[in-house]
């Protein structure tokens, strides 16, 4: 699907009122230099004609007015199209699987949202002005084979021969350069290894000395790579200024030979192929890029593609809307939450012969847990602990809803979750896992008081590191364990019945542990909360009503 179909599919603009004022801003732009020509020879004679003068200024303003029209025209049907397809495909992202998340959900796959997006916008300016230049061009040579049919036939001939090669050197142009933008990324690359592995660096000479050697191989391969760009850019400049000269060498001296004219007409003939070399351009310019513009669009839609894929059943397909999960918080009063998809209430949660496999690329297994049978009750706190890598975060992520059962069954109040009831099962939950990621505002709690905010602040005694605001939180640059005290706040605020903490004590200081486990925890138990805490220190095992160990993905 060309530029065209794909800014009628998503943006539904009218193509043909673009496409007429381009044209008609072409049409224009071919008069005047009909219309410059003939004052030009009465101007020879001593004689002006304000009429031509006078039709000469309107040609302008109007190939002026009519270009700025279509030029704008195609860039906001071209932004809106875009506009509608970021937020289809971020709407399906918010939608995927917490596994395709983590394995296909790199940043970088989602490259083709600003680059190739900027790189349509620019192509549909592109394409606006060639169709401003091809009526101009068109124009330009059926007045030149009024002026001198032998020099039209030439002039078409040598562009003929010479466009395709001058779109050629362009592309070859941007080949080397996209070359030299890998090399440069290369380098930086090595250059960013030498920053991050500085202290082993340090200690080992030949070590520093070899990752040295190949850094100064790479920027030797770059400086290759961007010499090389740099002379097919000068060549293809060169080439691009001497197009238009051959053609007008050709309609100055050669065509006068074959078939004699008057010199008013071969300054005619002159000024017209000089007064083609603009459009000419363009046109050659807008050529070259439709290919990398067809490649953009389909990578985008191939983008929009594979996100699907990843989409979770549970989340139905519609893109997710702002402000879904709502809570309240009350001065500083445990906060309530008022989602409507959220279960006013449970008894039991758990899960039933649950099992569940890492895979590889070809699907076999890498590592797998269950068969786990477990119950939690309201208001239990529970702790769970294991070592490095025995499931203990998988475990929380089948519990949560977060991954799929390959076998088993998740139950609510002893009764198997759905697939359609799996998004509420999901409500009322809320977590922090050793990933966490903290957003700058508070999302998703509505009427929402910064005092109650603040207060949870003091509480967990980071209010002197951090405040809330209506702008949101007024510094996020912390400490990993003072990070994890906000992620705290964070889902306290939710007003979720069910809090799952992994691993909250680490990274902390010895006093702030003590008072974690030993006062805020069972705070957050006697205000109604159920608590699944991933923990390690075997010192505060007595505050937990049960403690269950994971070892090799088994439930002990």
């Amino acid at each position: 699907m060309g530029l065209l179909g794909f800014i009628a599919r998503e943006s539904g603009a009218q193509r043909g009122k673009v496409l007429a004022a381009a044209l008609a801003s072409g049409l224009a732009n071919g008069l005047f230099i009909a219309i410059l020509n003939t004052g030009a020879a009465h101007s020879a004679n001593d004689e002006f004609k304000l009429e031509l003068a006078a039709a000469a200024l309107l040609a302008v303003t109007l190939y002026a007015l009519l270009q700025h029209f279509a030029l704008g025209q195609a860039v906001a049907a071209a932004e809106t199209a875009l506009l509608r397809v970021r937020l289809r495909i971020i709407g399906k992202a918010s939608r995927c699987s917490l596994r395709f998340v983590e394995t296909d959900g790199d940043i970088g796959r989602f490259v083709p949202l600003s680059e190739d997006a900027g790189l349509i916008s620019q192509g549909a300016l592109s394409l606006a002005a060639a169709a401003q230049g091809m009526l101009t061009i068109l124009f330009a040579v059926l007045y030149l084979a009024w002026l001198s049919p032998l020099t039209c036939v030439l002039a078409l001939i040598l562009y003929a021969i010479l466009l395709p090669l001058s779109v050629g050197r362009q592309r070859r142009v941007r080949t080397g350069l996209g070359q030299a933008a890998a090399g440069d990324a290369r380098f930086y690359d090595r250059f960013a290894g030498l920053l991050a592995g500085f202290k082993e660096l340090k200690l080992n000479r030949p070590e520093s000395d070899a990752l040295f050697a190949d850094i100064r191989r790479g920027t030797d391969q770059a400086f290759e790579l961007k010499l090389n760009a740099s002379h097919q850019l000068a060549r293809s400049i060169a080439y691009g200024y001497a197009v238009p000269v051959l053609v007008v060498f050709a309609g100055v001296f050669v065509a006068p030979e074959l078939l004699p004219e008057g010199s008013e007409t071969v300054h005619k003939v002159a000024a017209t192929i000089l007064f083609m070399n603009a459009p000419v351009g363009v046109l050659v310019n807008a050529v070259s890029m439709l290919a990398r513009i067809d490649a953009a669009i389909a990578r985008l839609d191939t983008l929009e593609r594979q996100v699907e894929l990843g989409r979770d059943p549970a989340d139905g397909t519609e893109p997710a809307q702002p402000e879904l999960i709502a809570g309240r918080a009350e001065g500083a009063t445990e906060p309530m939450s008022n989602n409507p998809d959220q279960p006013s209430g449970f008894e039991r949660i758990g899960l039933a012969g649950a099992r569940f496999s890492y895979l590889d690329a070809h699907g076999w297994p890498l590592f797998d847990v269950g068969p786990i049978d477990l119950e939690i009750r309201a208001g239990e706190l529970l702790f769970i602990v294991g070592g490095n890598g025995s499931g203990k975060s998988t475990l929380l992520k089948l519990l949560t809803g977060l991954y799929p059962l390959h076998q088993g069954e998740l139950l609510l109040d002893g009764r198997r979750v759905q697939l359609d009831e799996l998004a509420r099962y999901r409500a009322l939950f809320t977590t922090l896992f050793t990933d966490f990621h903290l957003f700058r505002r508070l999302y998703g709690i509505q009427d929402l008081d910064p005092a109650a905010v603040n207060h949870w602040l003091a509480e967990l005694e980071i209010a002197d590191k951090t405040r809330y605001t209506a702008d949101g939180f007024s510094n996020l640059d912390l400490s990993t364990g003072q990070k994890k005290r906000l992620a705290i706040v964070a889902a306290l605020l939710k007003g979720r019945p069910i809090c799952v903490f992994d691993e909250p004590a680490a990274d902390q200081d010895p006093a702030f542990r003590r008072r974690l486990y030993q006062d805020l925890l069972p705070r957050f138990r006697a205000a109604g909360r159920t608590l699944i805490v991933v923990s390690h220190d075997d010192r505060y095992f007595h505050v937990a009503d049960r403690v269950l160990e994971m070892r090799d993905g088994a439930l002990t």
